[in-house]
Parts: C-alpha cells; sequence; structure tokens
C-alpha cells in the first residue's frame, strides 16, 4: 500500500453498509439506460467486482443495488432487456466519479456487445435508495 486513501473506504467486517450522504440534499442526479441481452449476468458481474472495493446493497434483480462511492451514491437496477444504471450526489466531482466507475467497467465487461455508457443528467433526479440487507436469522 501507497499510504493513499482509497476512493472506496473499506468498511470494518461485519460493519453495515452506511450511506454517508444521507439527509444531504442531493441536487445532481445521473441515469444511463443500457439496452442489453445480458442484463442481470452483467449487474451481477459489476456488483461482484465493484463489491470487492465497497459493499453493495440489494442485488440489483429483486431490489435495486445500491453503494456509496466516495461521495455520491451509484444505483444499479435490472429491467427487461435493460440495465439501468444512476449516480446522484451533491456536486459534480461525484456524480462523475460514480458514471466513470460504473460505465467504464460496464463497457469492459461487455465489449464483445460494444456497449456504450451515455449517461443522462438530471437536477432533480431521485437519489438510488439503499435497501438494507436482510436480516440473518440465528
Amino acid at each position: 500500500m501507497n499510504g493513499t486513501p482509497s476512493a472506496f473506504p473499506h468498511p470494518t467486517p461485519g460493519e453495515t453498509p452506511v450511506d454517508r450522504t444521507a439527509g444531504q440534499d442531493r441536487t445532481i442526479g445521473s441515469r444511463a439506460d443500457v439496452a442489453t441481452g445480458a442484463p442481470a449476468r452483467y449487474a451481477k458481474q459489476l456488483i461482484s467486482h465493484l463489491g470487492r472495493k465497497v459493499p453493495f446493497t440489494g442485488d440489483a434483480i429483486t431490489a435495486p443495488a445500491t453503494a456509496v462511492i466516495g461521495a455520491a451514491t451509484a444505483g444499479i437496477v435490472v429491467g427487461e432487456g435493460v440495465l439501468t444504471l444512476e449516480a446522484a450526489g451533491d456536486d459534480e466531482e461525484s456524480v462523475a466519479r460514480v458514471e466513470q466507475v460504473l460505465g467504464s467497467h460496464l463497457e469492459r465487461f461487455a465489449q464483445r456487445e460494444a456497449l456504450t455508457v451515455q449517461w443522462v443528467r438530471d437536477a432533480s433526479a431521485a437519489t438510488p435508495t439503499p435497501v438494507p440487507p436482510p436480516e440473518e436469522s440465528a
């Protein structure tokens, strides 16, 4: 390690993911609807890969998958023939970072399909809502 703080803070083992930006006014939102024949596969791949750095809640199929990346929230939702990526945050830089992380990874994973992620900004976009993890039964 080089001592540089990670853009993806590591939670303590067993710690529940916390949206550190909760309660703040989210003024910048962005969304990309990517048509694909395998939205569930790409969602699973994104969540698995990025989940090594940041905890995700939800699986993108039965519930939206969300994670806090830096100072913004990322969302992944599987639809019929479409994978929806969402980014929301207080500032351009944070939202752009989420767009870059989600978009570049999806484009790399789907290079055989030559998918292109086109983000659309919306100043009044809803924030991807974190879904609490299911409680474990003893």
